[in-house]
């Protein structure tokens, strides 16, 4: 048993070292990484006539008492609102 452990070990060990004393291949070159664009500003595509309407219909409903929105599109601000009270009993 003693004989077939060391022998295992010494097989393992001439692969291991046959594998680590290779040289490594070349790897193929990469191309260039592409030059980033600007992102085109186009206008953005919400309404804001819209959310206006809303978000003024809920406070007007008392269904909120005051509210305020923000909304990024294409990592820009498209809208900014704000209707009804911050701080009611104030």
């Amino acid at each position: 048993m003693k004989f077939k452990s060391l022998a295992l070990a010494a097989i393992l060990t001439c692969t291991l070292a046959a594998a680590f004393s290779q040289t490594p291949t070349a790897r193929p070159a990469q191309p260039a990484p592409a030059i980033a664009t600007p992102p085109i500003a186009t206008p953005p595509t919400i309404d804001p006539a819209i959310i206006d309407t809303a978000l003024k219909a809920m406070v007007d409903d008392k269904r909120l008492i005051g509210v305020s929105a923000l909304v990024f599109e294409r990592g820009q601000e498209a809208y900014f609102g704000a209707f009804g009270l911050a701080d009611r009993e104030n």
